[in-house]
């Protein structure tokens, strides 16, 4: 899909994308930086680089200590606060706009566990089973850390965001023209 930049007139200076493992938000965060031409950042990518800079490998990140969490939490929520025109995906990028009325808060779910499962044993080549047990295992470790980190674990709260899409019926297309809706696109 070619998209072409679209023009938007609308209150919101930058978007996060929000969801678990195999929802679709890197797809959608990806075509919105397509479509509108804005600055695309993925808070994963920006923890593994916290992580690394801290000498802590890779395979140990959920053992990292708290204060890297946090000072990657901070370094997001300061950027949406000062930025224009960036596209934050990533497990939390929503909660760490919470209160932030000018950031387009989009929430990607996946209904069917299933469907979520297969694009992940697709995404990384390995099998159903072990993308179910990745999948289980990963988000287990995550919440149970950021539970301790923030005294909750329902970060994914549909009445706390802007948009909720769910990638099991609307495809890429019907996604991304959701939320160009919601900014208020001029044709």
């Amino acid at each position: 899909m070619v998209a072409q930049k679209v023009p938007v007139i609308n209150r919101y200076r930058n978007i996060t994308v929000s969801g678990g493992v195999g929802t679709g938000k890197t797809t959608l965060a990806k075509l919105l930086n397509t479509s509108l031409g804005w600055q695309y950042r993925n808070t994963g990518e920006l923890y593994r680089r916290f992580v690394q800079q801290s000498g802590i490998k890779l395979e140990n990140t959920t053992h990292s200590s708290d204060d890297i969490h946090r000072a990657l939490d901070l370094y997001v929520t300061e950027h949406l606060r000062t930025d224009d025109h960036h596209i934050f995906e990533g497990w939390l990028a929503g909660f760490m706009a919470r209160g932030m009325k000018d950031v387009l808060k989009v929430l990607v779910l996946c209904s069917d566990d299933a469907i979520r499962i297969k694009r992940v044993a697709n995404r990384e080549d390995i099998t159903v089973k072990e993308a179910e047990e990745h999948l289980r295992t990963r988000e287990a470790e995550n919440l149970s850390k950021w539970k301790k980190l923030y005294g909750r674990a329902d970060f994914w709260k549909p009445e706390e965001y802007d948009l909720v899409i769910d990638t099991r019926i609307s495809s890429e297309e019907v996604a991304l023209q959701q939320v160009l809706d919601k900014l208020g696109k001029v044709e």
